[in-house]
């Protein structure tokens, strides 16, 4: 088996830089399998944090969905600041 034994749905937060469009913003991702349809996109400006990225992520993810899954626990840390990965629990 070549996945692990047990696992939950995970957002992926990370940093974007400012372009010449827009501001910078932290951009949250939740993918469930390698198609397009099983991926979710959510971002907000940077003064709004991480934290709010990972919770628009869930709601895109939910209302999608019809689930009803939330953020638990705190961020994991994946490079220093730039990338965080937030696990999900049924609510």
């Amino acid at each position: 088996m070549h996945s692990p034994h047990t696992y939950v749905p995970g957002a992926v937060v990370e940093y974007a830089a400012a372009t010449d469009t827009r501001g910078s913003r932290w951009r949250a991702t939740i993918r469930r399998g390698a198609g397009r349809d099983n991926v979710w996109r959510a971002s907000v400006p940077y003064a709004d944090g991480p934290d709010a990225a990972a919770a628009a992520v869930v709601a895109t993810f939910n209302a999608a969905m019809g689930a009803a899954w939330c953020v638990s626990g705190a961020a994991l840390s994946l490079n220093g600041g730039d990338a965080y990965a937030y696990p999900l629990t049924a609510a």
